[in-house]
């Protein structure tokens, strides 16, 4: 049986998974496109039964019989990764909604996955410390989470060199890129800023169902900008490990109640 070329658009998204370089060494050429699951056994060639391999490395693989286990592994935590640990304990996130010239049913975990692996070259960080928050139907529009520093670059280079994004992102037509909630943005989360009507309404409602200390936190960090020592302070909490804990949860129950806001529920 002959075995047939892999698409186009499965290579490119294999490729973009591993940060254009090998998930092993992180050498960025020359690289292929090896079978996890051999393809004599397999004839699969999805992108979950690829990864993106050097030519020395994939012919090692082969040849030292690295086997299936050892080859996911290095796929869900490639060498892009290892290299770029993202600190969930200490860095100050924000949330950032793209909308996309995209409808719903073109646009899949597939493609959710190449914008977002798309997104962390561009910005150069890693893939993990951008996640989706939640997607509405449509024109495509994306909330994503990611460090507020990488909101802000993001934000930056939308706004001073929209052609350098898109060229960047050529299958996503992105129409705007809006801050909403970031220490390091502009204020988001009141009137006469960057974020208005069905965002701002959105951001509103989330916000009017948290409890009466996960809004304080989120309007003294957010709006008035305050540093973590203050907060810490003015809320009572007494240790940082505490305002750490405080922080995480306040921010999931911000992102949850967005979703179930976005979603009608």
């Amino acid at each position: 049986m002959n075995r047939p070329a892999i698409p186009a658009e499965t290579a490119k998204a294999v490729l973009i998974e591993a940060g254009h370089r090998c998930a092993v060494c992180g050498v960025p050429c020359p690289l292929e496109r090896a079978h996890i699951v051999p393809w004599r056994k397999s004839q699969n060639h999805s992108v979950g039964n690829l990864i993106c391999l050097c030519a020395n490395c994939h012919e090692r693989a082969d040849r030292e019989r690295w086997g299936e286990e050892a080859l996911r592994e290095y796929k869900a935590n490639p060498w892009v990764h290892r290299q770029n640990p993202v600190s969930q304990e200490t860095s100050s996130f924000g949330l950032v909604q793209i909308v996309i010239r995209k409808e719903m049913h073109n646009f899949d975990d597939h493609y959710l996955e190449m914008l977002r692996y798309a997104l962390a070259k561009f910005l150069d960080t890693d893939p993990k410390a951008i996640k989706v928050v939640a997607r509405k139907r449509g024109s495509v529009k994306i909330i994503i989470e990611c460090p507020s520093g990488v909101a802000a670059e993001l934000m930056a280079r939308f706004n001073n060199n929209r052609d350098d994004l898109q060229g960047s992102l050529p299958l996503f037509p992105v129409d705007a890129v809006e801050a909403i909630l970031s220490g390091e943005l502009p204020l988001t989360v009141v009137e006469g800023t960057p974020v208005e009507g069905e965002l701002l309404n959105l951001v509103r409602k989330a916000l009017s169902k948290l409890p009466a200390q996960y809004r304080q936190f989120i309007y003294l960090n957010f709006v008035e900008q305050r540093n973590h020592e203050e907060i810490r302070i003015q809320l009572g909490i007494s240790s940082h490990s505490g305002f750490l804990k405080l922080q995480r949860q306040a921010f999931e129950a911000l992102k949850q109640g967005m979703q179930e806001t976005w979603e009608g529920k």
